[in-house]
């Protein structure tokens, strides 16, 4: 009986082959989409394969969209690039629309590539109040009072499923990396 491991190696092995979702990225751009792709179809738990190719064909549409939005540099709906169910999609979405993309389609894609693996993080702990300390003079005052409960960043936005296990998601795209390497030279 194949397990949710196997399920998702399946999965990555399909993300990974297919050249048609780098569009006109180069690897510094794609690299960090298929990074994230593959993390996430390892944290996904499948009851079953067909669940996970399905899984895996809306990562398949998030990367075509992602690479779509940093070829042309505009973002008209960040909803496109999260129908991978993440915890907070207000969250994120609204991280997406503070990305200022540019001509760089490379740039773009690795920001946001940044944003979708935000989003697959573990919520952080919960924050505390920053502690007021006694000032002695008007220079020490501080320009203005922060708490450790700021705006979150995309770093602490967070998923429903299981966190990711990022040693199991980096050696898992450092093989990918390796093969395709290989592939190409040969």
């Amino acid at each position: 009986m194949a397990g949710t491991e196997d399920f998702a190696r399946s999965a990555v092995e399909r993300l990974s082959e297919d050249e048609a979702l780098r569009g006109d990225l180069s690897d510094v751009g794609f690299g960090p989409l298929l990074d994230w792709a593959i993390a996430a179809a390892m944290a996904y738990t499948a009851s079953d394969q067909s669940a996970m190719d399905k899984y895996a064909d809306r990562l398949r549409g998030v990367v075509m969209a992602a690479v779509d939005v940093a070829e042309k540099g505009k973002m008209a709906n960040p909803a496109e690039l999260l129908d991978f169910d993440p915890a907070n999609p207000a969250t994120a979405t609204e991280a997406l629309k503070a990305l200022k993309l540019d001509q760089d389609a490379d740039e773009n894609a690795t920001m946001i590539a940044g944003v979708l693996q935000a989003a697959l993080q573990k919520p952080p702990p919960a924050a505390q109040p920053v502690p007021k300390t006694e000032l002695t003079s008007a220079k020490e005052a501080p320009a203005t009072t922060k708490t450790a409960e700021s705006k979150p960043a995309p770093a602490q936005i967070h998923q429903k499923g299981p966190a990711v296990n990022p040693k199991r998601a980096s050696k898992v795209s450092a093989f990918f990396k390796k093969l395709n390497f290989n592939r190409r030279k040969s």
